[in-house]
């Protein structure tokens, strides 16, 4: 039988929509609310509109259920009316043409209510406050109770304007002297607005005093504190203000006319005070009680700041720093009240007389030498309430000078800070000459080989002239300002004292008439005097008095003949002579005249007692003994030196006649230049040239002792002073306890060590003073008679000297004993640390052979891949000319084959185009042929379309059944696999039974897990698999426990050793899905169903929608989806299933809905690892990631040849693993 064309396709076309028709029958419509209000209303009307949506059959009818009453037919809009305060429901059901209707009904909820809200005042001011702020609280009730919609907005106002805030307790402030209202207002949620209640009070503030006094609550004897009210009072005086306080009272009283301000001056005797004002002393003008003020706290202050004055010298000049400290925070501190002993001194500081503070400082610039004091005289600052001091200080410091002054060719002289630092004088005397300092700064000025001396001062003001000379060669001062004269003219010595009489000078001759030969003369810090004269190429000494002391030859002592030109002596007695040898000068530093010791001199014959009888004639000259000879030091050049000069820090200036400088050298190191600008000629330096000298006085009185005693060390000015510096001889003892009085006086303790005879004197060039001089001279000699303990001189206890010194005889044996031991030990300490030093240099030498081997193998490798590199370059840079100059020829053949390629396919075109033609053709010419075309066209076209249709819909079928559902996140099922692959995998069981349980193990040996979890695992694993192979009903499993402790990987390992499929799902996917995920959850369990070989379904977070379902949620459409959910997945599992299993996972379980776990047959917790587990872990990590097991052989092979060069490798050579230690529990 056979149909024309059009017929059967119509036919298909009706048949498949008969099926699409049949399969939409089962789709159930879907209904939506809508309402004109929101939940809270006031009106007793209602209107909503339905809208229903149904892709299958079509909507039917709706039906309408108001409060829970009957279902009846409606339509939408759908209103209702005449509605009663409280909540209402309506709820909607549709059903289509075939009957099906929703499962549940939608619902909507509102609240009725149209009853306003109601305020009430619980607390509130008294009709009539004497404050300006107050607090009210008040309470706001929303009627009916059972049904009402909460109260939405509060409103406040004061005196008829709103306030910003509005909520209970309110605090009013800064309220006016005033009638006052308060009045509130609320509104509810359902637009309900109450009626305004108020509160009516009156405020009359009561007058408030506040007291202001001295700033930081400091006061003096006296003070003035200021009381101002607020409000004008009456009957207030002075004895209304309390005073509490040592000896305090109101000294003056005053108010002005207003009756508001009024000041009290109170004095007091000092100490702690409190000034306060109290209630009810006024009244203001409306008779209300005044309150109480401010309570003012004081510390009065009524004792006078002292000052505290140091001062230390500036290093490099001669300027001294001075710092005041005063006892307390001073002001107006006047510059006038300090008073220095150096009337030409100047005294420079920058505070103001405004500055407060408790440290001064300023900068004094003395001119004098020798002891200096600063004074600061009473009333000369004021503390913070006026005090002034009304005690004068006074410090005393050395001033050490170190002004340097030079004289030119030209006659000019210069003064100059030390060091050459800044010129602070100039000025000139018409010709050259030669100076010297006087210790008061004054500087004496002679013409060479003049008839008269000048003393200047240091600012170049004439102050004295000195004449009745000859002819002057040379000039110097002493450190006690004696002024000697080298009188070339009269071969005279002259020594002048401060009086600078010349008929009253001490003078001797001299063997010596000038000429071309100089006389050059200096002082040493014991005064005596130097002088140089190379006639004879001797150094003479004298006294101040100009008594011989000494002379010796140049030749004899030191190898040296020259015509001295200058000769200076530093304060250390080191000897500096500048002698002329043509063609060059010459400066040698002779030994030490005097050591720091008792000085040792040889005359011409050795017997002692004659030197000593020929030093004190004067007769014989004396040169230096070979004890006492020391090395000199000498050092020449291109100069022309006619003057030396040395200050206490070791610096030697030199006065080069042919240069416009002068020449330093520091401790005898060489000349370096200093330009100044002009040719110097000679040179003198301001400094202390006196040594200080100290005596010891017996403290208590007498030279017998019988126990510790006290001595004082008298010093003529301020030294640093050290124990070490005194001298215990005889009987010996210790010194202890030394303490400063005034830095010029020490006092100290001896204490004995022995019965006998104690010498106690202070060491020779010990003792130093500012300047840097010592004493040179050893002290005076005190001896003590020690008894020891009680025993007196009377009672003749001489039998205790000898058991002293007895005593003192061993512990000086032992002590020589110990000493011998501890110097052997330091012998083989020293010899130790030599063999660890050579050791030592011997590791460091090969450390740095093996490197530089290093260095250089790795230097070759560098070389060979630079070579490496070019070559590759190379070989790149020619391939790609070869190209380039083959890219023609390649281009010209691509055209020719492009060219071919379209004339063969534009012939193949014109040879279909012309079949086509003729077979058109002859169906044209003959009717029957196309008759019978196009019956074969059109039978085939429905074919084509019946096929496609029927295959289509039973592709669609076949993957509905098959298909993975969405919810599926990961499974290890598909398509194609059914029977065969359930065959495949019960293959090896039929085999062997026992194989199962064999691989079930295998599968979790790698898995990581707590020893107890490990084995419930391994457990439960084998009795799915024995009921698996059995066909027995499968368990459902709940794992719990932390994120990230093996839950999913110990569900997948579970499915693969257990032979069955395995699906995973995530809880947080199903809540988004609403009202559909019902439906995705039965698929999920029927696609599950379907499986030949069983299915494991792992739910991952399923607390997120399996959650415990709670009274009274039944309001939220959101968890009536999820209650739905919920029983979805409890009908599907309410019996035990053979198909499939159901795993849980939760970090929560005890969120768990109750009716889920009763669904659950088993559960085993995942804690978390421990710390074996831990290693494990990083073991198992190491071995399969980052070095497995074929990498470890290659490296092995690899780093053979270099094992001891990178010896960090042999842990891959003894230990494929590593070995974990110092990790805890509580780090991870």
């Amino acid at each position: 039988m056979s149909f024309p064309p059009l017929y059967f396709t119509s036919f298909v076309f009706w048949s498949l929509q008969q099926l699409v028709n049949t399969h939409q029958i089962y789709t159930q419509p879907s209904i939506g609310i809508s309402r004109a209000h929101s939940n809270f209303t006031s009106s007793s009307e209602a209107s909503f509109r339905f809208e229903a949506f149904d892709p299958g059959s079509g909507s039917k009818r709706l039906l309408c259920s108001l409060d829970a009453s009957f279902w009846e037919v409606c339509t939408s809009p759908y209103s209702v009316s005449d509605l009663g305060e409280g909540t209402h429901r309506l709820k909607v059901r549709e059903t289509d043409q075939f009957n099906n209707s929703v499962l549940q009904e939608e619902e909507v909820s509102w609240i009725i209510d149209s009853t306003p809200p109601v305020v009430t005042f619980t607390l509130g001011p008294e009709a009539v406050i004497h404050e300006t702020h107050t607090t009210f609280s008040f309470e706001v009730i929303d009627y009916p109770l059972q049904s009402s919609s909460g109260v939405a907005d509060i409103s406040c106002w004061l005196n008829h304007l709103k306030l910003e805030e509005c909520h209970s307790p309110l605090t009013l402030t800064q309220l006016a002297e005033q009638a006052n209202v308060l009045q509130i207002q609320a509104e509810d949620r359902a637009g309900n607005v109450g009626y305004s209640i108020a509160y009516r009070w009156k405020v009359q503030p009561r007058p408030i005093p506040k007291l202001t006094g001295p700033q930081m609550g400091k006061c003096g004897r006296r003070f003035v504190v200021r009381i101002v009210w607020s409000t004008p009072v009456e009957g207030f005086n002075s004895e209304k203000v309390h005073l509490d306080g040592n000896k305090s009272k109101i000294f003056e009283w005053q108010e002005d006319e207003g009756k508001q301000l009024y000041v009290a001056t109170i004095e007091t005797s000092g100490g702690f005070l409190l000034v306060k004002v109290p209630e009810d002393a006024a009244t203001s003008l409306q008779n209300v009680s005044s309150a109480s003020s401010n309570t003012l706290r004081f510390y009065c202050d009524t004792e006078s700041p002292t000052v505290s004055i140091q001062a230390k010298p500036v290093l490099g000049t001669s300027n001294i720093a001075v710092s005041f400290f005063w006892s307390e925070p001073v002001s107006e501190f006047l510059s006038g009240k300090i008073q220095l002993s150096d009337p030409q001194a100047r005294l420079y500081h920058q505070w103001k007389n405004s500055t407060l503070g408790t440290h001064y400082s300023a900068m004094v610039y003395p001119i004098a030498v020798g002891p200096f004091w600063i004074q600061v005289e009473a009333g000369a600052a004021k503390d913070e309430v006026g005090n002034s001091n009304d005690i004068s200080v006074v410090e005393e410091i050395f001033a050490r000078g170190g002004h340097i002054a030079t004289l030119s060719a030209a006659g000019d002289v210069s003064v100059y800070e030390p060091s050459l630092s800044k010129r602070l004088s100039h000025w000139n005397i018409q010709s050259e000459g030669r100076l010297a300092f006087f210790p008061n700064g004054n500087l004496a000025v002679s013409e060479f080989r003049g008839t008269t001396i000048k003393v200047y001062n240091m600012f170049g003001k004439l102050m004295r002239v000195i004449d009745g000379f000859v002819s002057v060669e040379d000039i110097t001062v002493s450190g006690s300002g004696r002024l000697f004269v080298c009188d070339a003219g009269s071969g005279r010595l002259h020594s002048l004292s401060n009086a600078f009489a010349l008929d009253a000078v001490e003078n001797v001759s001299l063997s010596w008439s000038g000429g071309e030969s100089r006389c050059a003369m200096t002082t040493d810090n014991d005064g005596l005097l130097y002088v140089a004269l190379g006639a004879d190429d001797s150094i003479s000494v004298y006294n101040s008095q100009l008594d011989l002391q000494y002379t010796f030859t140049l030749r004899e002592c030191c190898d040296i003949g020259c015509n001295p030109s200058a000769i200076e002596i530093n304060h250390r007695k080191q000897l500096y002579l500048s002698c002329t040898d043509e063609p060059h000068t010459s400066v040698h530093l002779l030994p030490e005249i005097v050591s720091f010791g008792d000085p040792y001199w040889k005359v011409n014959g050795n017997n002692e007692n004659e030197a000593h009888s020929r030093l004190q004639n004067n007769k014989d000259k004396i040169v230096l003994s070979s004890k006492m000879e020391l090395n000199r030091t000498s050092f020449s050049g291109q100069y022309n030196i006619i003057s030396l000069a040395s200050d206490n820090s070791g610096t030697i200036y030199a006065a080069d006649g042919g240069k416009s400088g002068l020449l330093l050298s520091r401790h005898g190191d060489g000349f370096k230049f200093q330009e100044l600008g002009e040719v110097i000629v000679d040179i003198a330096i301001l400094q202390d040239r006196q040594n200080p000298y100290c005596d010891v006085l017996d403290y208590d009185g007498g030279t017998e002792k019988s126990s510790e005693f006290s001595m004082i060390a008298s010093c003529t000015e301020a030294v640093d002073f050290d124990a070490t510096c005194i001298s215990v001889q005889g009987a010996g003892g210790s010194i202890s306890q030394l303490q400063s009085l005034d830095y010029k006086n020490y006092s100290f303790t001896v204490s004995p060590s022995a019965v006998g005879i104690i010498e106690i004197s202070i060491k020779p060039y010990c003792v130093v003073d500012s300047a840097g001089n010592y004493n040179s001279r050893q002290s005076n000699v005190v001896k003590v008679q020690y008894y020891g303990g009680r025993c007196m001189k009377e009672l003749n206890c001489r039998w205790e000297l000898a058991k002293y010194e007895h005593q003192l005889a061993e512990s000086r044996l032992r002590l020589s004993a110990a000493l011998e031991a501890e110097k052997q030990r330091a012998k083989v300490s020293v010899q130790e640390a030599a063999e660890d030093a050579r050791l030592k240099r011997r590791l460091q030498a090969e450390e740095e052979a093996h490197r530089r081997e290093l260095q250089a193998k790795q230097r070759m490798a560098e070389i060979e891949a630079a070579i490496v590199k070019q070559k590759a370059e190379a070989e790149a840079e020619g391939r790609i000319k070869e190209a380039r100059q083959n890219e023609d020829l390649n281009l010209r053949q691509l055209q020719m084959a492009a060219e071919a390629r379209t004339k063969t396919i534009l012939a193949a075109i014109s040879a279909v185009a012309d079949y086509m033609r003729a077979g058109i053709m002859s169906l044209v010419d003959e009717p029957r042929l196309m008759q019978t075309f196009l019956i074969a066209f059109g039978t085939a076209a429905a074919m084509f379309f019946l096929f496609r249709e029927a295959s289509r819909v039973f592709v669609n079928e076949i993957a509905r059944l098959l298909r993975k559902p969405p919810l599926v996140r990961e499974t290890n099922r598909s398509l194609f696999r059914g029977w065969v692959g359930a065959i495949m995998d019960w293959l090896p069981l039929i085999r062997n039974p026992s194989t199962g349980h064999r691989e079930v193990s295998k599968l979790f040996g790698d898995v990581i897990l707590e020893g107890k979890t490990y084995g419930e695992v391994e457990e439960l694993a084998q009795s799915i698999a024995a009921s698996s192979s059995r066909g027995s009903p499968l368990r459902n499993v709940l794992l719990w426990g932390p994120p990230g402790t093996g839950k999913t990987m110990a569900a997948r390992r579970l499915a693969k050793g257990c032979g069955m499929g395995y699906a995973i799902m995530n809880g947080g996917d199903v809540v988004p899905l609403g009202k559909d995920a019902v439906t995705e959850l039965h698929s999920i369990f029927d696609w599950a169903e379907r499986s030949t070989q069983g299915v494991l379904l792992f739910i991952d977070e399923a607390d997120a929608f399996l959650r415990r379902r709670k009274p009274g949620d039944g309001n939220s459409s959101t968890s009536e989806h999820m209650r739905s959910a919920i029983n979805a997945v409890l009908s599907r599992t309410g019996s035990q299933s053979r198909k499939f299993m159901m795993v849980l996972a939760s970090n929560r379980p005890e969120d768990l809905d109750s009716a889920v776990i009763d669904r659950i047959d088993d559960a085993i917790h995942f804690p978390l690892p421990g710390l074996a587990e831990r290693e494990a872990m990083l073991r198992l990590y190491f071995a399969k990631v980052i070095c497995p097991i074929h990498i470890r052989s290659t490296l092995r092979m690899m780093f053979a040849p270099f094992e001891k060069i990178f010896h960090f490798m042999r842990i891959w050579h003894t230990n494929p693993t590593v070995k974990l230690t110092g990790f805890k529990q509580d780090t991870f």
